[in-house]
């Protein structure tokens, strides 16, 4: 049975387009359709705000996604992207590395791998929300790979590793 250990904010992406559409058609009421003639600065303004929160829409757009999921089950994990699935073997991790990036209180993971053809590939993902199933996931990675580096869990007062699904 596969677990999820990354979130899934692929499907974000869906809601900057209705963002991006609506600036879009706001920039062109303004200018084409408005019977109100606003003066020149205002609807200078107006477009100019329109215009730089489409182009943030844009590039956040592009970030989610490329966004992975990560699952695994008891030998392999598996990244799963808008190209397909890649299917890594637990022995072959390295290393799970937690970055200092942070969202919402989730943190950017970042595991290390050796891929098929010997050479060195990572994947980065935001953990789901307490980190469901990351402890697991250090656990089989441990017992598959005794020499990956794994990084600890605990950080606050709330102890990570006691939580499951």
């Amino acid at each position: 049975m596969r677990r999820r250990i990354s979130t899934n904010i692929r499907v974000g992406r869906l809601l900057i387009l209705p963002l991006t559409v609506g600036l879009l058609i706001l920039n062109i009421y303004v200018f084409f359709i408005s019977d109100d003639k606003l003066d020149n600065s205002s609807s200078f303004i107006i477009s100019g705000i329109s215009v730089i929160f489409m182009v943030i829409g844009y590039f956040l757009y592009k970030y989610l996604d490329n966004e992975k999921t990560i699952e695994y089950d008891d030998n392999n994990m598996y990244v799963s992207g808008k190209f397909g699935t890649k299917e890594i073997q637990l022995a072959k991790i390295t290393s799970l590395i937690m970055t200092p990036t942070r969202l919402n209180d989730n943190f950017k993971w970042k595991i290390i791998y050796i891929d098929k053809d010997n050479t060195e590939g990572f994947v980065i993902f935001f953990s789901r929300p307490l980190n469901v199933n990351l402890a697991d996931f250090s656990k089989a990675i441990m017992t598959k790979n005794s020499d990956a580096k794994v990084q600890g869990f605990s950080f606050g007062p709330f102890q990570v590793d006691k939580t499951n699904n």
